[in-house]
């Protein structure tokens, strides 16, 4: 009987915790999914590359392999506190080969980097300080978003904002692109969500989804997801809304084909296209600020030295 209970068990531990670690020379504070790989920028200036299909092939054979790649460094800068320091990566967009970085700049200030594939990094001093997220629109065009729910196209060839337009008086959250269909959701403070045409600039509608200030925000398709201050994680599975409440800001969401996930104070929720929740993971570490599908794994970072891997079947 004792041998019976310890494989249930070592079976649930195993299906709850995570499945692979990466581990990296410093704390994660940007994160971005593209097709097969993982990007993955430092506080400490250093941006990764790291191949997905490898930690497949480690799940299925359960042997550790760990094929990431310094694709750069980001070049040394001084802010209010230090001098000659790396200035840290605060977000990261790929498209078609071309990778886009959102760094830090001298005493406050935003820079863009631009790196091609076999070549250096290049930075571009952006003319406004306040930007939080930037987007990839196509090989000339990086939309910008700020921290005062403003979205800018910045033209990379004039290195000069193009087209404007304010959203909100709220502040900007978090947002989601989907290239197919050409729409950016930008969730805000106030639980709102807007959904914006980013090919004929305009604003296809407000969603009054949560109550609070949105962490969060993930869209696929007709579906949306999204955390918020108001301890709670809205679902829109296309036809209808649907609410989870976690006791805990939801600080990070993902949405694939198949499922969605959010997070918890000390773990995450993984639900159905249907809202019905089939799987809780448990996770120690600092608060999740990034969660992304990619197959049958869930990977997930806080502001640690690791990224985390779960396999989902």
């Amino acid at each position: 009987m004792f041998a019976r209970f310890f494989l249930i068990f070592a079976f649930i531990f195993s299906a709850l915790w995570a499945d692979f670690k990466l581990n990296l020379s410093a704390n994660v504070s940007a994160l971005k999914l593209s097709n097969d790989e993982l990007f993955i920028g430092l506080d400490n200036g250093e941006l990764y590359k790291y191949n997905l299909k490898s930690t497949l092939d480690f799940l299925k054979a359960k042997q550790n392999i760990n094929p990431k790649t310094l694709l750069a460094t980001t070049p040394k800068i001084s802010n209010f506190f230090e001098t000659n320091i790396n200035a840290k990566i605060y977000d990261i967009d790929e498209y078609n080969g071309l990778l886009a970085l959102l760094i830090e700049g001298d005493n406050g200030s935003k820079n863009l980097g631009i790196l091609k594939q076999n070549s250096k990094l290049k930075i571009i001093n952006l003319p406004l300080d306040n930007v939080k997220k930037i987007i990839i629109l196509d090989e000339n065009t990086i939309v910008l978003l700020s921290f005062s729910s403003e979205i800018y196209y910045f033209d990379l060839k004039s290195q000069k904002s193009v087209f404007s337009t304010k959203l909100s008086t709220s502040s900007f959250g978090d947002a989601s692109f989907d290239r197919a269909q050409n729409t950016l959701a930008l969730g805000c403070e106030g639980g709102v969500i807007f959904l914006f045409n980013t090919a004929s600039k305009t604003l296809l509608s407000k969603i009054e989804a949560q109550k609070d200030s949105i962490y969060s925000l993930s869209l696929e398709n007709s579906r949306l997801l999204s955390g918020s201050a108001d301890k709670q994680a809205y679902y829109f599975d296309g036809l209808r809304a649907h609410y989870f409440d976690t006791k805990f800001l939801v600080y990070a969401t993902a949405l694939s084909q198949k499922y969605g996930a959010y997070s918890l104070e000390n773990g995450i929720n993984i639900i159905d296209k249907n809202a019905s929740i089939i799987k809780k993971l448990n996770y120690d570490g600092a608060s999740l600020n990034y969660l992304f599908f990619y197959d049958e794994i869930l990977i997930g970072a806080g502001y640690d030295n690791f990224v985390q891997f779960w396999e989902l079947k």
